[in-house]
């Protein structure tokens, strides 16, 4: 486990849903910003991403389909960098199983916002 020294806290936005990331390997500051997301990871746009097998652990602070304000917590690693359209992009892996109760919560959430904003 790294010290508080060694992480990393960022801002995270999936849709409406908002989450702090916590990088448990490596230090540096890494804003991203959630391109796609399912149930085994998200596609995440990064200014300086951090190197691939880099671990995060994955906060959201979201507004559950009961409406009640919770904390979902989830692990993750980078599986990949790769520069698409001059847009640093990096595949984030969840380290969760697929049936994580937190995982189907935002899951669900992030599928209720994106089909709301597109209507």
């Amino acid at each position: 486990m790294a010290s508080h020294d060694q992480r990393t806290r960022e801002r995270v936005s999936v849709g409406n849903v908002r989450g702090e990331a916590r990088l448990t390997q490596g230090a540096g500051r890494y804003p991203f910003a959630v391109v796609d997301f399912t149930m085994l990871g998200m596609q995440v746009a990064l200014r300086d991403p951090p190197p691939e097998g880099t671990r995060l652990e994955l906060r959201f602070d979201v507004d559950g389909l009961d409406g009640a304000r919770k904390r979902i917590t989830l692990q993750g690693e980078i599986v990949r960098n790769k520069l698409s359209e001059g847009v640093q992009m990096s595949g984030i892996r969840f380290l969760e199983p697929a049936d994580s109760p937190g995982l189907d919560e935002l899951e669900s959430i992030y599928i209720e916002q994106f089909f709301d904003n597109e209507i």
